[in-house]
């Protein structure tokens, strides 16, 4: 849908809407905004240091969220000493020998805030000059001047992240944030844990929240505002790699289970249902999906029509020979 567009009833009802475009699907949209939270010292960096990896060489993220093209990534951090991150990445590029990673920025953006003019301007400059698909500042806290809970700071950071959405349209912005230090001791708030006002929950396009469990083990949790919502996932985080990982125990027969079960009714869907259905109910990416539809057309347990330029899936409905009929009888 066209942003500022404006529609009479029935022309709405009779348009061709899609979910909005991603650079990764569906965490970042393309022009907009995702918030990444979780507690002081949870590895939120690495995880967000992982994404950025994965997006500029065009690998799935944690072999669930597909990045469709590899794409530009500005990384802007105020929290490590060059040094210290320059050997945590050394460590998590051991895993990716196979990628070219010149599509990945980097610049340690200590001691520039986004609401004060002049510094703000000054990260203007650098995404001007590097021209990215995705912005990723980690952290916001340590990114302005201020209360993160006064309205007055929150609106003001909102209004200059949405002049570089603006402005440097089609970017999309990643803002690594805290949760509250006292939601440990109360119950489970879900998104309204982030600290800061109100307004900065309502803003993003995505929330995705990491909840700690015992040791190594993370949740996430997501809140979508323009796609379905899926599952937590449980990660955790390998030392040795220094990369998060997910618990892989999906199997190609879970993935085929799920596809059978969606078109059990014999209906004819398109493979972008199936592939949501699928990923709410177990967590698995794109192309694993993918290849189940391919593994399931070649064996005959799935076809696959066209209609008005749309491919459409069905399962096969298996019968029963009739010498088999008769013994039932």
């Amino acid at each position: 849908m066209q942003r500022n567009r404006l529609y009479n009833f029935s022309n709405f009802i009779a348009e061709d809407l899609q979910l909005p475009l991603t650079y990764l699907d569906p965490l970042i949209p393309v022009n907009s905004a995702t918030i990444f939270f979780g507690p002081f010292k949870s590895y939120k960096s690495v995880i967000v240091q992982q994404m950025a990896i994965d997006i500029a060489s065009g690998r799935s993220f944690l072999n669930l969220f597909d990045v469709p093209v590899p794409k530009k990534v500005l990384y802007l951090q105020n929290e490590l000493a060059d040094v210290w991150l320059q050997d945590r990445w050394r460590t998590m590029i051991k895993n990716y020998s196979d990628c070219i990673l010149d599509n990945l920025y980097y610049h340690n953006c200590k001691g520039m805030f986004l609401n004060n003019e002049t510094t703000f301007n000054q990260l203007c400059e650098i995404i001007g000059n590097v021209k990215p698909d995705v912005v990723i500042i980690d952290s916001l806290y340590y990114t302005l001047i201020g209360d993160v809970s006064d309205g007055g700071v929150v609106n003001e950071i909102i209004r200059k992240c949405d002049r570089i959405l603006t402005a440097y349209a089609p970017v999309s912005i990643v803002l690594v944030h805290h949760q509250r230090k006292t939601a440990n001791d109360r119950p489970d708030l879900g998104m309204e844990e982030m600290l800061g006002s109100v307004q900065l929950a309502a803003w993003p396009s995505v929330l995705i929240k990491m909840k700690c469990n015992e040791g190594d083990q993370k949740q996430l949790q997501f809140l979508f505002r323009y796609h379905p919502n899926i599952n937590p996932i449980e990660v955790r985080l390998n030392k040795s790699k220094f990369i998060l990982e997910t618990e892989d125990n999906i199997t190609p027969m879970s993935i085929e289970s799920g596809i059978s079960t969606t078109l059990c009714h014999g209906e004819l869907r398109c493979y972008d249902e199936i592939f949501r259905t699928i990923r709410n109910e177990i967590g698995v990416s794109r192309t694993r999906v993918r290849g189940s539809i391919n593994a399931m057309l070649k064996m005959g347990r799935l076809t696959k029509v066209s209609i008005d330029g749309s491919e459409l899936y069905s399962l096969v409905s298996v019968r029963v020979p009739d010498s088999q009929e008769n013994k039932n009888q």
